[in-house]
């Protein structure tokens, strides 16, 4: 009978250390939990194959600290959910994954752990139906993330993942959402095929610009996005160029910007509400039911006096995209277990 009240116990103490740490123990820095309705800082480290990483990867994370390249993650505040970032075809860059730099930050400060990975078959202009390097890449890379990152035990519990891309990228986190064990899809002018597409059951995003129709799979025809399976989100941008996510200048593959200024911004809030909604902070389990169906971020916020010293230009887009009403022109639309519908910003 001892050992049976050892035993127990002794899974009592395992049950409460696991909650702990997946929703904090108490002694967070913080009053709340990093979120996409109340962020933090960011900050980031790079890995290669010298910390047993497959490949040279960039990872950012949240922190309180004002420094991004020194700055410590934040840790007794909940477990981070995990999010690939695979860039894009730009052959002429040098180290074009390090030329992605603000989405993966923005989705730090909302309480994620991103990951943006070199891919060097990707970069070389491979198609991502044939990357196959690549794809085990990435593979090898959650796993090493999961497993023996330096700071595993700051993640949530797989399958608390999420996959996002640009261009040939997304067409490669495709193939490994394909796969399983993750929970959402996000694709930025993507080249997403359709048998990728055919193969990811979780709740996807696809973001696109109205001229783009680079194929396959950037933008889709009314007949291709209606075979795409729920839950579904759609967001077409007027006239948005392939690299307007980046700053202008920011890649040497940019040949035009698309007339509407705020539309990366826009295209950033779109993709943390997305990722609010369908793999929410572990320990922020209500941060779903605040995000409206059509991911249009619900402003205005209401932060305290400390919230909002972190909160500075957050969510900033969608208001932005009024002030240039004449160049911008964003359409959403949604296939959800709630139901279907459209809205058109500003």
């Amino acid at each position: 009978m001892g050992r049976l009240f050892q035993w127990l116990r002794d899974l009592v103490k395992a049950i409460i250390d696991f909650l702990k740490g997946l929703f904090g123990d108490g002694t967070c820095a913080i009053a709340w939990r990093p979120n996409a309705l109340a962020p933090v800082f960011y900050a980031h480290r790079d890995h290669g194959t010298a910390d047993g990483a497959p490949g040279d990867v960039r990872v950012f994370f949240p922190s309180l600290d004002g420094s991004p390249d020194s700055g410590e993650i934040l840790r007794d505040c909940g477990r981070y959910p995990l999010i690939v970032f695979a860039h894009g075809h730009c052959q002429t860059d040098t180290d074009h994954y390090l030329k992605w730099f603000e989405v993966p930050a923005v989705l730090a400060r909302a309480g994620y752990v991103v990951a943006v990975p070199r891919l060097p078959q990707i970069s070389g202009g491979t198609s991502p139906l044939e990357a196959d390097g690549d794809l085990a890449l990435l593979r090898d890379l959650v796993s090493w993330l999961r497993s023996a990152w330096s700071e595993r035990a700051q993640l949530a519990p797989a399958p608390a993942t999420g996959l996002a891309g640009h261009s040939f990228g997304a067409g490669l986190a495709g193939r490994l959402a394909g796969e399983g064990n993750l929970r959402a899809f996000a694709s930025l002018s993507g080249s997403v095929a359709r048998v990728t597409r055919d193969g990811i059951d979780v709740p996807k995003l696809f973001v696109w610009g109205s001229n783009e129709f680079i194929p396959p799979g950037v933008a889709l025809t009314e007949g291709e996005w209606a075979a795409v399976t729920p839950p579904k989100h759609r967001v077409v941008v007027d006239d948005l160029a392939h690299w307007d996510y980046l700053p202008a200048g920011r890649t040497s593959c940019e040949t035009d910007r698309g007339p509407c200024g705020p539309a990366r911004v826009a295209a950033w809030d779109l993709l943390g509400m997305f990722f609010a909604n369908y793999l929410p902070p572990p320990a922020v389990p209500s941060l779903p039911g605040q995000i409206p169906e059509s991911l249009l971020p619900p402003l205005p916020l209401t932060l305290t006096v400390e919230q909002q010293s972190f909160a500075g230009g957050w969510l900033s887009g969608f208001p932005s995209l009024a002030d240039e009403a004449d160049a911008c022109h964003v359409s959403l639309s949604w296939q959800t277990p709630q139901g279907t519908g459209g809205a058109t910003q500003p």
